[in-house]
């Protein structure tokens, strides 16, 4: 093992971008009415040339050889699928396409590029083969494809302009983004159809208006006998594939976070309760799918007064108190990652390994959590500071960018 050497220096990563990473883009782009263009590279790992000095030969399979029998090989001159450096040959080739132009990433987020273009803001952000274009005018965006465009062929996909110029709607890894004509906020969500194949794989045909009990339901299945019961091998296999897609599906909509935190404690042996748990929320979901996150504009943000104005970022925690016994008693702390008091970029629900004396260091702990993100979430951007304001009377902790 390398330890302490990071996989992109060995040149074997393959990095993509953070939830949060798009969704701080996302918040950048509504408060400042950017227009977005999502490009697509045909190819991608095929098209462009390896590094210079770098020797790659391929030895074909043995049914393919030269005249005489003996084993054939290629020498490349371009990157091919499979190899598992090209990841990272074709995103420093981007980078070095958009360099001269203004745009650079950090390690951190080394698939979100940011930098000033002709004196406005532009942003980039790479899912391999997927790019999301985020400009102030259409003359920067075609800067931008123009610099790409010498290397790589590319084609558009789906455009969203400004409030005033119609918005529009685009589909990005999986995401639906869209932005109505006459406001700039934006809103994230998964397609309305994402969960129909898993609906009429659990024959969801009743439609709850209120927010499940999943809680309540994995309690009652440890007194009940024919809850306990373990799942058979095709229903485990629809269980793992709704909650994969339940999961994915919570990156855009928080508020299923700590439904699924509950219901994947239960993974490794799920029962007919565990079940039953992630049946009532799949019925609450069955009329429910369609809501999406919100970006707001600067609109939104006229209501704003005093200190609040000047900060960046928010956050928010609270614990609970050993309250479930299907658990184990293991205390849950969470928190909530907030811009400018509008936008949420990170929230998360952790199930921790101990259980919880006192309550004051359950609120500690997930504190403490809920600072970190915080704090990732900016480390790359400079210095920080963390204060409170003692007029709240739950914890509350500011995070700003000098």
């Amino acid at each position: 093992m390398n330890k302490g050497v990071s996989a992109r220096k060995l040149g074997i990563s393959s990095p993509t971008p953070s939830i949060e990473g798009l969704h701080f883009v996302l918040s950048l782009a509504s408060r400042r009415a950017l227009r977005h263009k999502d490009l697509h590279v045909s190819h991608t790992f095929m098209h462009f040339p390896l590094p210079h000095g770098l020797v790659i030969v391929l030895k074909l399979p043995l049914f393919v050889s030269m005249m005489d029998g003996s084993p054939a090989y290629l020498l490349l001159y371009k990157a091919l699928n499979g190899l598992r450096d090209t990841s990272l040959h074709w995103l420093n080739l981007l980078s070095n396409s958009i360099r001269g132009i203004g745009l650079v990433s950090d390690e951190i987020e080394s698939c979100i590029y940011q930098g000033i273009v002709n004196e406005e803001t532009a942003l980039l952000v790479a899912y391999v083969d997927d790019l999301l274009l985020c400009c102030q005018t259409a003359r920067n965006e075609k800067l931008v494809e123009k610099a790409i465009g010498k290397t790589i062929p590319l084609k558009e996909i789906g455009v969203i302009l400004p409030a005033e110029q119609g918005g529009g709607a685009l589909t990005f890894i999986g995401r639906r983004i869209q932005r109505g004509a006459t406001d700039d906020s934006l809103s994230i969500g998964v397609d309305p159809k994402f969960l129909d194949t898993t609906f009429v794989e659990f024959n969801m045909n009743k439609v709850s208006n209120t927010v499940s009990d999943v809680a309540s339901v994995l309690e009652r299945a440890l007194t009940d006998k024919s809850m306990q019961q373990p799942l058979t091998a095709a229903a485990y296999s629809r269980f793992r594939r709704a909650l994969g897609k339940l999961v994915w599906m919570a990156q855009s909509r928080h508020d299923l976070k700590l439904f699924l935190s509950l219901i994947g404690s239960q993974q490794a042996a799920p029962t007919h309760g565990t079940e039953m748990a992630i049946k009532a929320l799949l019925r609450f979901l069955h009329g429910d799918v369609g809501t999406c996150l919100r970006f707001p504009s600067p609109k939104y943000e006229e209501l704003m007064i005093g200190a609040a104005r000047h900060c960046i970022l928010h956050s928010f925690s609270d614990a609970s108190f050993v309250p479930y016994r299907f658990n184990g008693r293991k205390g849950i702390t969470g928190g909530v990652v907030l811009r400018r008091w509008t936008c949420a970029i990170h929230c998360t629900p952790t199930t921790v390994s101990f259980t919880f004396v006192l309550r004051s260091r359950a609120l500690c702990t997930a504190s403490c959590i809920s600072r970190k993100c915080s704090f990732q979430l900016i480390l790359s951007k400079g210095l920080c500071w963390f204060g409170r304001d003692a007029t709240e009377e739950r914890t509350k902790d500011f995070v700003r960018i000098r």
